[in-house]
């Protein structure tokens, strides 16, 4: 999984910034960008916050004595 982080603007009710073509709330797409930046500047002209877009971790299957090995379960 890469390191590099998304970021997208989101009002209180839970829609997002589209800036395509023009800016406007929408409760299911919004546009990413790969800059704080830019993304901070779009929350601060158009209100909103900053949310980082991550990737959901592939889930994996362990037995329990693995996961007592790895400190993840606790007896």
């Amino acid at each position: 999984m890469s390191e590099e982080k998304l970021y997208a603007v989101k009002d209180d009710e839970g829609k997002y910034l589209d800036m395509d073509p023009a800016p406007w709330w929408d409760g299911q797409v919004g546009t990413a960008v790969r800059s704080i930046d830019v993304a901070l500047t779009w929350a601060k002209n158009h209100g909103g916050h900053v949310v980082a877009l991550i990737e959901e971790p592939e889930k994996v299957v362990i037995s329990k004595t693995n996961a007592l090995r790895q400190g993840w379960l606790v007896a």
